[in-house]
This record gives structure tokens, C-alpha cells and sequence, in this order.
């Protein structure tokens, strides 16, 4: 998630985390994502159609059925995630999966650029 910092939109601001819930309202819908930064947990809620929101990416979505140890995050059966708030431990280790994740994407797009480079 990346958001415009000010009304001119000259800074812009990262966040990323888990997807908590989403608030399905037409226009007004909002979206709640939770992180733990310095070991406290952040929950922050975007409005989908603000203009001060740049993008939104999906970093890694949940594998549906059992999924192996250490291969990736397990879909939740609950719409909303909020028992995450409980249970920092298992939101460390989605956080941890999903950082694991973005660290491979960035290793393979740099092995794509070098091997452009090379061409």
C-alpha cells in the first residue's frame, strides 16, 4: 500500500501487512491492515476510493487447503481476521512469510535485469 502523504502529492508513504477486513459500504468502502512495527501492532483503515492512495499491491495471497510448513500462509475460513489482534505470534509469522516472499520476488526480478544486461 502506498498513500500520498500530503494533498499536494509531492512525499508518498509505504504500509504493508495483513488484511484484517474489509468494509464493503459502496463508496465508502474500507479496508483495515495490521502489522507489528518495533513490537507494536499498527492497524491502519484506507478508504479504496481516496485520492490520496497511490496503489495497492497484493503481496502474497493464502493457498487454499492445507498448506505445508513453511510453503506459505493458510486461508482462514473467517471473513474477518480481527483474532489476529489476540494472537501476535501467528500475525509475526504471516508477516515473517510474507516478507520471505517479497525478499524472493525482488531476487528474481534482479536476476531478470542482469540477465538483461547481459543480452
Amino acid at each position: 500500500m502506498t498513500t500520498w502523504t500530503n494533498a499536494d502529492k509531492e512525499a508518498i508513504s509505504s504500509f504493508s501487512g495483513v488484511l484484517l477486513g474489509v468494509r464493503r459500504r459502496g463508496v465508502d468502502t474500507a479496508f483495515r491492515v495490521r502489522n507489528i512495527v518495533n513490537r507494536v501492532g499498527i492497524e491502519m483503515q484506507y478508504k479504496v476510493l481516496s485520492p490520496m492512495i497511490k496503489d495497492i499491491k497484493v503481496v502474497k495471497r493464502a493457498e487454499k487447503g492445507q498448506a505445508k510448513s513453511g510453503s506459505g500462509v493458510r486461508a482462514i475460513r473467517q471473513a474477518n481476521a480481527y483474532f489476529l489482534r489476540d494472537r501476535p505470534e501467528l500475525l509475526r509469522n504471516l508477516a515473517g512469510a510474507l516478507k520471505a516472499d517479497r525478499v524472493a520476488v525482488g531476487k528474481q526480478k534482479a536476476a531478470a535485469a542482469a540477465e538483461a544486461l547481459r543480452r
